[in-house]
């Protein structure tokens, strides 16, 4: 045969392939199209959430309030203390050599803290701001 008619079956198996390549670009390119879409998504709805603060222990109605202690006391160990203007939060927490209280400005703040034989060895505020009170001999932990 001199001449041989037009088709892909002299190609073998190559002329299958090639034959759907078209649709396999057509079904990468949507499933680009599909995961950059969700990236896109995903970023614009963690930005745009609501911001949720921890909703606090809401005491019964007819609670006094007033005569709840607002001041924790913590003379050793490791702990993640927070702090909260809102009823029943606590409002100040006496380390044996500082007492930590939320700053002007700052409704919640949370903070962790170790304190060993007797002094405040470590102070990390998590988020929040808080004002520390020295006693006599301490060294200020927080930058400021």
């Amino acid at each position: 045969m001199a001449h041989v008619p037009p088709s892909d079956y002299h190609r073998g198996r190559l002329g299958g392939y090639a034959a759907g390549a078209p649709m396999r670009r057509l079904f990468f390119a949507l499933l680009i199209a599909f995961v950059i879409g969700g990236v896109v998504l995903v970023s614009w709805w963690a930005r745009n959430r609501p911001n949720n603060h921890p909703q606090q222990f809401q005491l019964p109605a007819g609670t006094d309030l007033d005569s709840r202690p607002r001041t924790m006391a913590w003379s050793g160990g490791k702990a993640r203390l927070g702090l909260d203007r809102q009823p029943p939060g606590i409002l100040s927490i006496e380390l044996p050599d500082r007492t930590l209280r939320l700053a002007e400005g700052s409704d919640q703040a949370q903070l962790k803290v170790e304190v060993r034989n007797g002094k405040t060895v470590e102070l990390k505020v998590l988020f929040g701001a808080v004002v520390e009170e020295l006693a006599a001999d301490a060294q200020p932990l927080l930058g400021q």
